[in-house]
């Protein structure tokens, strides 16, 4: 089969299956975040503060690092299809059970079940891509995934605040409670579709041809023989080294970046004088817009070069700048938009290239630990970080603490991703 029918073969792989997983991961985050707005009512409702606030906003993550490793692991034996099934169903019904929530305590409880029944879902997702695409290709699969934060970023705003806007006080119920409602049925409709409409591996896949199965099994299988002098097949073997823990912590530095902007990013733009909710969702769309734009053609870059480290590293180091000068500019409004556009931007920018990293160390029996463990090190960022400013913002009244506290993790992440360079790497 020559080159471009090789190529033909990967696309048609990437049309199949990439739309429907970046849906599915689309919702995820819309789900797990949607609080952020939904907050700018519920706080006054519910009569919480920002430390009760910042506790069930970060909670979510407790949940997800308790199952993240399990599920996995699971995901391995009984195939995509079926863990999709049952993580889509039980994190639908959590989001829209945070209507109903009456009580910090409820939320916090709700928060924390949204995150076990989500647990699993980008890991998982993660270790599927490495069933059909080998490691010179996946940047750019990975990009296409996580393109998904940003392109949330620029929808779920407008879209939340235009639903909290145009049901509040319908059928008794408040803006804020129509927008879980909304955002968490169509979770479990997709739930079922995923079943039905994904195959859990190349062989099992009757929409390729014969050929098509044969030459993406024999890319896969060709890439993961060329990675075992630079690859771990023992998980423990990962745990001791140097350049894998690394990586774990530059992703809990940037899993902060990306909480803090979730659940802080729209306050920031309140503080600095905007508004309305809805206005300030149609403003974030540009940080988003740049981050989506920057991230797919860092990924290109980033393959044609077969490159990775420096690539994710110069992109953490802008986010980091950004959260830097964030507490100086946060009385202006287009200051702190600019702020907030390259930390979102350099944050999202980043994961492509980096989370083509740790497959890289990973092979066999290591891989769905080891992948699960990187993104559990990030659940656990999402579960400190918003705990953590959540308290300082009660105690300051400011950002300001949070903001640099962010910013240093981000240069810490950053020169630890370029120090994490492989001392052999493999040929393309």
């Amino acid at each position: 089969m020559t080159d471009q029918h090789v190529d033909a073969a990967f696309r048609k792989v990437a049309w199949r299956i990439m739309p429907f997983l970046m849906l599915c991961y689309l919702l995820a985050l819309v789900d797990r975040t949607n609080i952020g707005f939904a907050k700018l009512t519920f706080m006054k409702d519910l009569r919480f503060n920002e430390a009760a606030y910042g506790f069930g906003a970060g909670i979510f993550y407790l949940g997800y690092l308790a199952l993240e490793i399990p599920s996995n692991l699971m995901m391995e034996r009984i195939g995509l299809r079926k863990t999709l099934l049952r993580i889509m169903v039980l994190w639908g019904a959590c989001t829209v059970g945070l209507a109903f929530m009456n009580s910090s305590t409820s939320f916090v409880a709700l928060r924390f079940l949204l995150g076990a029944a989500e647990a699993g879902f980008f890991p998982g997702v993660i270790l599927y891509l490495t069933y059909w695409v080998p490691g010179r290709r996946r940047a750019w699969f990975t990009a296409l995934l996580m393109s998904c934060p940003a392109i949330a970023g620029i929808v779920s705003g407008v879209v939340a605040g235009s639903i909290m806007h145009a049901t509040d006080g319908a059928f008794g119920l408040r803006g804020w409670q129509w927008l879980f409602i909304a955002e968490g049925l169509p979770t479990i409709l997709l739930g079922f579709a995923a079943f039905f409409y994904l195959s859990d591996r190349p062989k099992d896949a009757k929409w390729l041809t014969g050929e098509e199965r044969a030459v993406i099994v024999r890319e896969v299988e060709t890439d993961h023989a060329a990675r075992k002098h630079v690859s771990h097949t023992s998980f423990l073997a990962a745990m001791k080294d140097v350049r894998f823990l690394m990586l774990l912590v530059a992703c809990f530095a940037l899993y902060s970046s990306t909480s803090t902007n979730v659940f802080w990013g729209a306050t920031v733009l309140r503080d600095a004088g905007v508004k309305t909710v809805l206005e300030i969702g149609y403003l974030l769309i540009i940080p988003n817009a740049v981050g989506l734009l920057v991230q797919l053609g860092v990924a290109r870059s980033s393959d044609r070069r077969q490159e990775r480290q420096w690539h994710a590293a110069a992109c953490i180091l802008v986010a980091a700048l950004g959260w830097l000068i964030m507490p100086s500019v946060s009385s202006s409004a287009p200051l702190a938009l600019l702020a907030l556009t390259l930390s979102i931007g350099g944050t999202t920018a980043a994961f492509a290239p980096f989370f083509a990293l740790p497959p890289s160390y990973l092979l066999g029996s290591a891989a769905p630990a080891g992948i699960a463990v990187v993104t559990t090190v990030g659940s656990l960022a999402g579960f400190v970080m918003p705990l953590v400013i959540g308290r300082f913002t009660q105690g300051s009244g400011d950002l300001a603490i949070g903001q640099y506290s962010v910013g240093g993790l981000l240069v810490l992440g950053g020169l630890l991703v370029i120090l994490s360079r492989p001392r052999q790497t493999v040929a393309a």
